[in-house]
């Protein structure tokens, strides 16, 4: 019989009817997919805007799919199924609100955490109230081979489409905006690949094993590549455990993470094979369901070794939290698939979810709080001890818990300790309540208005190390934010640094690239083609013959380091560029720091930001 091509009707229809079947996701998959093509697409403080939007749409998409999987699993629910996606809209907003305006890595690693909850969540919501143990697996098994085959076809969709348009470019001359790309890649990912997936959900997940079929591939898989990578594994950490038992040395720190990587792929080879368990011709399977989580018990004690010395020496914080409520979550399920006589795979992701709620949401037992707590405790008994005046290493610890409290959970969480001079330090900063990188040397002046005179590590290094950071002249060259800026006559505006690869597309198609990428100088492509490059040590040089004499008088006849702060106005910050015919612009630097190597007559430019205006 000769292989039929679906119909545009029909195509049309069933995403419509997946649409129809879950509004909210959908909704969601759109707000994301939108807020994410502005994200790379703007600057600014928009960016931090679509960004907050993106992340808040990407958690609703998986808690909307939850929490709709289990209003529709039992007929009264599916009566409060509006009133439930209601509810979570509310909760959705009131993350967004609570997000900060500086989003950093520990904000995004407790992100993390709650898109896990969500995921795990979608894997078992349809069967709180009906435990049907062989169901949630058939209907898992449904979800997992549906993500792969998402995945694969939005690749060769967007890979396909992208050479049609590449194709229309090099053949016909027909020009393609990089931004057209870029939509592409949103609307196939984001839109294309969430329905995809959405359209095969089963309607009726408790009754998901009525097809009870094993697919041959991920028998092969488990059985003959899996389990013996896991068995390998396993045997190599307990040869690591008896050569510490044997040396009585300290386990490696990294040894924690590689027992968590083992556990992971060990548990989901477990329940993988899970409707294979107890077939007696699968012997090598039935072994490591039996005893995997039995032998996992000796391991985890050397996991408890390995994180609990590093609590007890260095204390508590939020990574070193986790890795402990995971030991102890491990040691839970081995108890639990050891000694229970129901062993629910059940148990796995709910547990897993639950722990993760509470890391995030136990108020006094979450991560964050149980760590400041614990970090504040350590930096106040170093603080009130007397030997900490002479004692470097003491010192240096106060200095670090110091930077990860103000770095991780805000620079005013350590105002409770200190006394009025070091407290007006604190605030006097720019940014007092963000998240921001916080610099070794604040710290270190905070130490010395707590009456710390001598920072030993600090001061011995600069005495070890004086002939490197001898005459060095440090400038810091920024715009006077009082005075507006004369833009008048330009058409377009876009800020720049020197971290960041910027792109800009004009009204005409044009696509201005301004790439920091190559030291002290800036790169401007114009569709895909060089047009300028600017020095940033030529406008140094210049504004050095303006203000700098005095101090570089200074720095040849004195020794140390030298730093200067500058206020200027827009005409001494900025520089015109012609670029062609068709094209002037003016690029006016907002900061610029520079450094002076006096002996070496050089110039480091660590860091820069500008503002570009184009006609």
């Amino acid at each position: 019989m000769a292989m039929r091509l679906p119909s545009v009707d029909r195509i049309v229809n069933g995403f419509l009817q997946t649409i129809s079947r879950f509004p909210f996701e959908t909704f969601a998959a759109f707000t994301g997919t939108c807020a994410f093509y502005y994200v790379v697409t703007v600057d600014g403080d928009q960016k931090l805007e679509f960004t907050k939007i993106n992340l808040t749409a990407a958690l609703g998409l998986v808690f909307y799919l939850a929490s709709g999987l289990f209003a529709r699993s039992t007929e009264k629910g599916k009566k409060l199924y509006v009133p439930i996606q209601s509810l979570v809209t509310l909760l959705l907003v009131a993350y967004y609100f609570s997000l900060p305006d500086f989003i950093q890595d520990t904000h995004m690693q407790r992100y993390a955490i709650l898109s896990a909850v969500g995921h795990l969540a979608v894997s078992f919501a349809p069967f709180l109230l009906q435990r049907n143990v062989n169901a949630f697996w058939h209907y898992n098994k449904t979800l997992f081979i549906r993500i792969l085959t998402s995945g694969i076809y939005s690749v060769v969709l967007f890979g396909g489409l992208a050479g049609v348009l590449g194709s229309l470019d090099a053949l016909f001359e027909i020009s393609i905006n990089n931004k057209t790309y870029l939509i592409l890649g949103c609307v196939v990912f984001g839109l294309f690949n969430t329905l995809f997936f959405l359209s095969a959900i089963p309607k009726n997940p408790e009754k998901a094993d009525e097809d009870s079929s094993y697919p041959s591939g991920l028998s092969m898989f488990t059985q003959y590549v899996l389990i013996p990578l896991v068995s390998i594994y396993m045997a190599i950490l307990f040869a690591y455990e008896v050569k510490i038992l044997v040396t009585f040395n300290l386990p490696k720190g990294w040894i924690a993470a590689l027992i968590i990587a083992f556990s992971i792929v060990g548990i989901l080879a477990n329940l993988l094979v899970y409707p294979l368990r107890n077939n007696s011709d699968k012997g090598w399977i039935r072994f490591f369901a039996r005893w995997f989580y039995l032998l996992m018990m000796p391991l985890l004690i050397l996991f408890y070794w390995a994180v609990l010395y590093r609590i007890f020496e260095y204390g508590f914080t939020e990574e070193r939290y986790y890795l402990l409520i995971t030991a102890i979550w491990l040691s839970g399920i081995c108890v639990y698939f050891v000694f229970s006589k129901s062993k629910s795979i059940l148990f796995i992701p709910i547990t897993l979810a639950l722990l993760g709620l509470f890391t995030l949401y136990a108020g006094p037992l979450s991560a964050s709080s149980v760590s400041l707590r614990n970090q504040l405790s350590r930096l106040a008994q170093l603080l009130n001890d007397g030997a900490i005046k002479e004692d470097g290493k003491k010192q240096e610890q106060a200095i670090e818990i110091m930077k990860y409290c103000m770095q991780t959970h805000g620079r005013k969480s350590i105002l409770p300790l200190l006394n009025d001079s070091a407290i007006e330090k604190v605030l006097a900063s720019d940014t007092v309540v963000s998240f921001d990188y916080v610099k070794k040397s604040d710290c270190i002046e905070i130490l010395r208005l707590q009456g710390i005179s001598h920072i030993t590590p600090i001061d011995d290094e600069v005495a070890t190390q004086k002939s490197i950071i001898d005459n060095i002249l440090s400038s810091k060259y920024y715009l006077n934010e009082g005075e507006p800026l004369k833009i008048t006559g330009y058409n377009y505006e876009l800020k720049i640094d020197f971290e960041h690869i910027t792109e800009i597309t004009l009204t005409n198609g044009d696509v201005w690239v301004f790439d920091p990428t190559k030291h002290n100088n800036i790169i401007i492509n114009i569709n895909g083609k060089k047009q300028a490059e600017i020095d940033i040590r030529n406008k140094i040089l210049q504004l050095d013959s303006l203000l700098n004499a005095e101090a570089k008088n200074k720095s040849e006849t004195e020794e140390g380091f030298v730093e200067n702060d500058y206020s200027l106005n827009q005409e001494q910050l900025s520089t015109t560029i012609h670029i062609n015919e068709s094209y002037d612009a003016l690029l006016i630097y907002e900061s610029i720091v520079a450094n002076h190597m006096m002996k070496h007559g050089t110039i480091q430019i660590p860091e820069w930001k500008a503002k570009v205006l184009i006609r």
